[in-house]
């Protein structure tokens, strides 16, 4: 009873969904007459009478007569035709109303349609009943049985082409569809039933008879339309599996699949039916799939299957859509992806062929001849142009791969695919069209082959010079491309020249790096960097920027190892450590790892001129700088002072220092009196000043740091130590006036007491200024020259008008007066406090008298 009232609520659900449909259409349709100026109604209707209405005319009056108007026999209201009547008109066509969009009906959709598709199926499972009844009672023998399927396989295919003839009284393509479908299918079944069930053929027979219904099928589907065709592609692609047993006929496999494959894209073609070839073609790779898995593949079974995939993947593509003259974009683009996909879909699983087979020569080929294939395709469709790229980039991982490759093999079959693809390459590089794709293929996969043949045959036991020699072989590709387009376009601005240069630059890089001994490598990398300036200068412009930079790069790189050994002590030394000669590099590897290089970079970079933007020239000037200087000093403390030992560095590291400070602040001298690198000269300058003020005031100061300034008072090496940043001071605020003059002031006031307190300290105990304590009279001469140098800064500061000298003098002052009073005279008696208070009264008398004459002569 449940089940009866669901299925009744169903069918309530139905009627109401329809009634709702055509309550719709008719609302639909009379609304569209309405706006026509119609009346929809009952289908009986009565004429409306002419009626005759004057139209006023400025000019002529002409009586127009209105036709006569049908309307539905409907109530109609006296005051409306009255109104109809009166109102101004003139006679116009009918328009003719739109037909209505109708959506599909329950009824239309499932009584229609589906059923006559579920009469063909129900035929064809009519069929298969028949012959199943026929079995189970055992009437027919198994012969018979296949005849009879064959036979009304036949009828029905018969039935479809009467219909067919007779589709005036039909009225429904449908029908005759249902019919030839399903006759193919039992025709399929019954040679299956033949073959597999009763074993009355065998398998060719059975293969060649189904390979015949597929035929049939294709044709039948120019005649039925595309149900024929589906089943064809259905059965035609299941026939192999469905007959075979045992190991296949992989050459007869191969031959029938390209034939069924081939037959159905060009049905595809003929009928516009793309969803069949490429349905057709993806089955097809399916099936060379699990043959390339199965493996053991003879000869005759790699050719064969070698020559299916490449039908699947480049021609019947070809053969399925047209080409780039295709009327729509979809039709373009959809060709374009099923080419472009078919191509890599074939480079794969010929590179899986190659890998199975053992890389064996015959599997090699086929792949070169797949590698021929693409670059032909892609010259024939620019659009495609990329798909060379994949096919080498495919063809050297799998190279890569190879297992312990014969190195005349290797070569042969690497030579020739880079070969197929270089060439074609080549010739589209500078045309109209050409690109970075053809620009990458020829300097990428120059660099890429050195890198696989390096990762088979490097036996890492040091440096090799073929893989130099091989590096150098290869960045001949590029550049004889670049010299081929060299006409072509404005160098500067051709991002192909661009990449071409990097990728020689590459290749000039790993020829250094595995011919060259290490201490070699950073001049190398520099004179390539200065033949990149040189041709930069020459005509390529900003396209070796790239190539400018990674070479400079490297060669920053190749003194890795000497500037991480004086980094490593040079961090050491800014905490107060002393820094031997033993600790640095060695004076030729200093030169030969960073100064020679350095030098080429910069004359390089003098080449190279504007090429290089303006911040980034600043950032190499302040790099070269920074190794050159490294690389001086390494054979500065080496050679000179050669200290290598720490009672050395006290005794000689101020002078050591001096002299180095000394030499770059007279170069900058020179380069700011006799050039125009007044930049550089202020830089130099700068170092000079935070080295000294660093070293020499602060973490090694003679004060508090056991360093030697010499046995006599004043001549000795405070005054040269404190005069190089005295003089630095002095040369920044020529060089850049914008620095502040407080700024300047004060490191001067700074350097000057530091340099009297020193000399007062090294008066007193001689050449290391901590090896004795303070005496009492030290003591003392430490507050009159407090005193001194503040009536110093004082009259300083009032011959130059300066506030912040006068400032400084009043705060020394201060301090004497504080130390005095509270340290000076509680540790002395007699005659010495006597001489101190005095001392300090007399100069605060004398400061007074000089603050006040300066004040009043201000006020005048």
């Amino acid at each position: 009873m449940e089940f009866l009232l669901v299925v009744g609520l169903i069918i309530v659900a139905v009627l109401l969904f329809d009634a709702r449909s055509r309550l719709k259409a008719l609302e639909t349709r009379l609304a569209e007459r309405d706006a026509a100026g119609q009346w929809a109604g009952p289908p009986a209707s009565r004429p409306v009478p002419a009626v005759a209405r004057i139209v006023p005319d400025p000019v002529v009056s002409t009586t127009v007569a209105v036709a006569p108007v049908v309307v539905d026999t409907l109530p109609v209201d006296p005051v409306s035709v009255d109104r109809i009547t009166a109102a101004p008109s003139i006679a116009l066509p009918d328009p003719v109303a739109p037909k209505p969009k109708r959506g599909w009906s329950f009824e239309e959709l499932f009584g229609g349609k589906l059923l006559i598709w579920a009469g063909g199926v129900t035929l064809a499972v009519a069929g298969v009943l028949l012959v199943k009844y026929s079995i189970d009672l055992g009437l027919l023998s198994p012969a018979v049985r296949v005849v009879i399927g064959l036979l009304f396989g036949t009828a029905l295919i018969g039935g479809a082409e009467a219909a067919l003839r007779q589709q005036a009284r039909v009225d429904d393509v449908r029908v005759h569809q249902a019919l030839s479908g399903a006759g193919i299918a039992s025709l399929y079944a019954a040679i299956l039933a033949a073959a597999n069930l009763y074993g009355l053929i065998g398998g060719g027979v059975a293969f060649a008879g189904l390979a015949v219904v597929t035929a049939l099928a294709m044709g039948l589907s120019l005649r039925f339309g595309a149900p024929s065709a589906v089943l064809g592609l259905v059965g035609g692609l299941a026939a192999p599996a469905l007959v075979q047993a045992g190991p296949p006929n992989v050459p007869l496999l191969c031959a029938y699949l390209a034939l069924a494959i081939g037959s159905l894209t060009a049905l595809s073609r003929r009928q516009r039916w793309l969803w069949l070839g490429v349905a057709a073609m993806i089955g097809g790779a399916g099936w060379s799939g699990i043959l390339i898995l199965n493996g053991a593949l003879d000869i005759a079974a790699t050719l064969s299957l070698g020559m299916l995939v490449l039908l699947l993947g480049l021609a019947l593509p070809l053969l399925a859509v047209g080409g780039e003259d295709a009327t729509d974009a979809a039709g373009q683009w959809s060709g374009r992806l099923l080419r472009g996909g078919g191509a890599l879909v074939a480079a794969l699983q010929i590179a899986a062929i190659v890998a199975t087979g053992g890389f064996a020569l015959l599997q090699w080929g086929l792949y070169l001849l797949l590698s021929a294939a693409v670059v032909w395709l892609a010259d024939r469709e620019r659009s495609l142009r990329f798909l060379p790229a994949i096919g080498l980039a495919v063809g050297l991982a799998l190279a890569s791969i190879w297992p312990t490759p014969p190195m005349d093999r290797f070569a042969v079959i690497v030579g020739a695919l880079g070969l197929i693809h270089g060439v074609g390459a080549l010739r589209n590089l500078w045309r109209g069209d050409g690109s970075l794709l053809e620009a990458g293929q020829i300097a990428g996969g120059a660099v890429v082959v050195w890198l696989v043949a390096r990762l088979q045959f490097y036996e890492y036991d040091g440096r090799s010079p073929s893989f130099a020699l091989l590096a150098l072989a290869l960045a001949l590709v590029p550049v004889g491309a670049a010299v081929l387009g060299w006409r072509s376009a404005p160098r500067a601005e051709d991002s192909r020249f661009t990449l071409l240069a990097f990728g020689t630059g590459v290749l000039v890089a790993l020829a250094g790096y595995a011919g060259l001994a290490g201490n070699l490598f950073a001049i190398a990398m520099a004179l390539a960097l200065l033949a990149g300036a040189e041709g930069a200068r020459r005509g390529l412009g900003r396209a070796m920027r790239p190539t400018l930079a990674l070479h400079a790069l490297l060669t920053l790189i190749g003194g890795f190892d000497p500037l991480l050994q004086w980094a490593v002590y040079a961090q050491s030394a800014l905490y107060g450590s002393p820094l031997l000669a033993s600790d640095l590099p060695l004076s030729l590897d200093a030169l030969r790892e960073l100064g020679l290089p350095a030098l080429l970079a910069g004359l390089a970079l003098w080449r190279a001129g504007a090429i290089v933007p303006p911040l980034a020239a600043r950032i190499v000037q302040g790099v070269i700088g920074i190794v050159a200087a490294i690389a001086l000093h390494c054979v500065y403390r080496q050679q000179v002072f050669g200290l290598s030992t720490p009672d050395a560095v006290t005794r000689l590291g101020l002078a050591d220092r001096i002299v180095w400070e000394a030499l770059w602040l007279g170069g900058a001298i020179l380069l700011w009196r006799f050039t125009a690198a007044r930049r550089i000269a202020l830089a130099i300058v700068a170092a000079v000043l935070l080295h000294s003020l660093w070293f020499t005031l602060v973490t090694l100061n003679p004060l508090w740091a056991r360093v030697a300034v010499g046995p006599w008072p004043v001549a000795n090496l405070l005054l040269p130590a404190f005069a190089v940043p005295f003089a630095a001071l002095w040369m920044i605020e020529r060089l850049h006036p914008a620095v502040p003059r407080r700024l300047i002031d004060g490191g001067r006031m700074i350097l000057v007491i530091l340099l009297a307190y020193a000399s007062l300290r090294q008066l007193f105990v001689g050449a290391i200024l901590v090896d004795a304590p303070v005496s009492e009279a030290e003591n003392i001469g430490w507050s009159v020259l407090a005193i001194a140098l503040a009536i110093g800064f004082l009259i300083w500061g009032i011959r130059r008008a300066s506030h912040d000298w006068r400032i400084a003098s009043l705060l020394l002052m201060l301090a004497a007066v504080a130390k005095v009073f509270l340290f000076d005279a509680s540790g002395l008696t007699g005659l010495l406090r006597i001489a101190s208070f005095l001392a300090l009264g007399f100069s605060l008398i004398g400061i007074g008298w000089l603050y006040s004459r300066y004040l009043k002569r201000q006020d005048a």
